[in-house]
This record gives C-alpha cells, structure tokens and sequence, in this order.
C-alpha cells in the first residue's frame, strides 16, 4: 500500500479531473493502455473493483493496493501524461497548477525512491551540519610548544562558550584560533 496523503490524493484528482469518475480524457481501452504500459497491472481485473468500476475508483484502489513503487511511477506518468497533452493542445496550464504538478512530482519521486538534486544535496548538507565531528589534537600541526598551548587553551574556552550559548564569544574566539 503507498503512502499517499489525502492532500495528495485530492491534488492528483483535481488535477487528473476524477470528479465524475472519469480520468482526465482517456477512454476505457487506453486507460488499460496507460496502466499496464506504466506499472505493468491490468487495472481492470477484480481486484480493483473495490470502490466500484469508473476508472477514477479503479485508480484510487490502485493507490490502496499497490506498492509506493509502482503507485510512484504511475503518478509519474499520469503527470507527464498531463503536461504533454495540455502542450500538444496548446493549452495553458496555470501557475497555479503547475506548484500543484510539481509537488505531486516530487512526492512520486519519493514513493520511487529518487529524490531532485536539490533535495539530495539539501539532505547531504543537513547531514553534514549534524555530524559529529572529532577534535583533532593540536599537536598534529607541529608548530611551536607556546602556540599550541595558546591554541589548546582557546578550544577550551570555545567550549565553554558552547555550553553557555555565547554565540559571539565563539565567533571571535574561533577568528583568533585561525
């Protein structure tokens, strides 16, 4: 079962015009069409009966039955779908619904497991922020005894500063350790 919010799911069904049971323009036999050409599934088997037999149920229980994976890569092409036959008609897609479009795309690429460059590099960033680092002793620098004890002492009142929330002290602190 995918992890689809009921925001989500609202988004893809304004988008993809579900309202009256039916799924953006397609017809029955290119319906089947899409699904099995994107996932592989035939949405009209049984299985998908669940909510009853308009395509926008048999959607809406694929997004309940199925995997993230698979629910990913179909909300990923239904999109795409979108776009390109909104280009195709020369039709103008709002501003507004492409922000909507483009947070449905970034949650498909999170069921599939892929995440934007951004995304990526925003969470190697963070990760890096929260990372622990160990103190790497002065004396590795091999400079004179008299500096690495000033320097020894300065890292011990950066510390305390830390522990005091001494914002500023730490700046200038660290400015006269460099």
């Amino acid at each position: 079962m995918a992890n689809l919010s009921h925001t989500e799911k609202l988004k893809l069904e304004n988008i993809l015009e579900m309202s009256g049971g039916y799924v953006f323009n397609f017809s029955n036999n290119s319906f089947q069409r899409f699904i099995y050409d994107s996932i592989k599934v035939d949405v009209y088997n049984s299985k998908y009966e669940i909510y009853g037999n308009s395509k926008a149920n048999r959607l809406r229980a694929i997004w309940d039955l199925e995997n993230e994976l698979k629910v990913g890569k179909l909300t990923e092409d239904l999109l795409d779908y979108y776009i390109t036959d909104k280009k195709l008609n020369n039709q103008e897609v709002s501003k507004n619904i492409k922000e909507v479009i483009d947070e449905c795309l970034i949650n498909a690429n999170k069921l599939q497991g892929k995440y934007s460059k951004q995304e990526a590099k925003s969470e190697n960033i963070d990760q890096f922020l929260q990372k622990e680092l160990d103190e790497i002793p002065i004396s590795y620098l091999k400079v004179d005894q008299g500096v690495t004890q000033i320097l020894e002492q300065r890292i011990l009142e950066i510390k305390k500063c830390l522990k005091t929330e001494a914002s500023l002290s730490i700046i200038f602190l660290c400015g006269s350790i460099l």
